[in-house]
C-alpha cells in the first residue's frame, strides 16, 4: 500500500497546488473581463473545482481509484479480505507465510502448489 499512499499523497498535492494556482489566475482575469461580478466566486470556485480534481486524477489519483475498485471488487466477488495487509500478517503468524520484506513467501513448496493449483474444494461433514 505503499505505492498508492504515495500517489494519493502526490495526487492531493498536486491538484491542491493547481488548483489554488490556476483559480488566483481564473479569479483576476475575470475580474478585469467582466463588469459584472455577482457570480464571479462561484464561476472561479466551480472552476478550480474542476481543474483541482483533474490533477489529482492526472498526478495519482486513477491509480488509488483503480486500487481501491479492485480490493472492492475482490471482496465482494471473491471473498477476498478487505484489510489484505492484517490478513496476510495473520498467516505469515500461522506459519503458513513468511514474511521477507516488504513481501511474503510460501515456507513449503507443497502449500504453495497446492494453492497454485486452485484446490481449495474443502468437504466438511455434518454432524
Amino acid at each position: 500500500n505503499e505505492g498508492i499512499h504515495l500517489s494519493a499523497r502526490n495526487g492531493l498535492l498536486a491538484g491542491t497546488v493547481s488548483g489554488l494556482a490556476i483559480g488566483v489566475c481564473i479569479a483576476v482575469v475575470l475580474f478585469f473581463i467582466f463588469e459584472d461580478h455577482r457570480h464571479l466566486l462561484e464561476v472561479v470556485l466551480w472552476m478550480t473545482a474542476m481543474f483541482s480534481l483533474t490533477a489529482f486524477l492526472w498526478f495519482g489519483g486513477f491509480d488509488v481509484l483503480r486500487h481501491y475498485t479492485l480490493r472492492c471488487v475482490l471482496t465482494a466477488v471473491e471473498g477476498f479480505p478487505l484489510r489484505i495487509a492484517t490478513f496476510l500478517d495473520h498467516a505469515a503468524r500461522l506459519d503458513l507465510l513468511h514474511r521477507i520484506g516488504g513481501g511474503y513467501i510460501f515456507p513449503n513448496r507443497l502449500l504453495m502448489d497446492h494453492f497454485a493449483a486452485g484446490e481449495f474444494d474443502v468437504e466438511v461433514e455434518a454432524n
